[in-house]
């Protein structure tokens, strides 16, 4: 980008977002307390970053098993208002970079988890877990446990969506995607 010129989208993208999202994690969790201000623009910028819509798709609660769900399989894009195609469109690793980010604002605006009845009264509170809901439905419909799922370019990004699955993952304590076992899957794949 030419200096003194913005770039699409702004000065944000998702993965730089997420930077600063795993920086007030960590802070959060070692006791130091950010603006919460900080933590609503990750959480904005995130979920502006989703696909409006998708289709709907049924699938088991990931963390209970036995709820039945209808979710619509929307993705997460790098900078969804950018024109070029490769950035604003969905990806995997993108939506599992939007998901751990989600994540990451939620522990953050519940004081570091401990204030879960706060979170859940908020108004959007619905919202951001119906985001995760439906982030988790893409990563099941467009699964693979190497390549970057709908990635322009296969041979780029799929370090990327290696690491963000696993983050993603792990901040939402999950074994599975869908019916994959992603941690065994993708060593595999490795």
């Amino acid at each position: 980008v030419e200096p003194g010129r913005t770039p699409p989208g702004g000065n944000e993208d998702l993965s730089s977002t997420q930077l600063a999202a795993l920086a007030l994690f960590s802070a959060q969790r070692v006791g130091i307390n950010a603006k919460r201000a900080v933590g609503e623009d990750i959480l904005a910028f995130t979920l502006a970053q989703q696909s409006e819509d998708g289709p709907r798709v049924a699938y088991r609660d990931p963390v209970d098993s036995k709820t039945a769900r209808v979710a619509r399989a929307r993705g997460f894009a790098y900078i969804r208002a950018s024109g070029d195609p490769d950035e604003s469109r969905p990806r995997g690793g993108m939506t599992a970079c939007g998901l751990a980010n989600l994540e990451m604002a939620r522990y953050v605006l519940s004081d570091g988890g401990g204030k879960r009845d706060g979170w859940d009264r908020r108004p959007d509170a619905a919202r951001v877990q119906e985001a995760i809901f439906d982030g988790l439905a893409w990563l099941d419909r467009n699964w693979s446990p190497f390549e970057d799922p709908q990635a322009m370019n296969k041979n780029v990004y799929h370090v990327y969506w290696l690491y963000a699955l696993e983050r993603a993952m792990d901040l939402l304590d999950l074994r599975l995607v869908g019916r994959h076992p992603w941690y065994s899957e993708m060593g595999q794949q490795l």
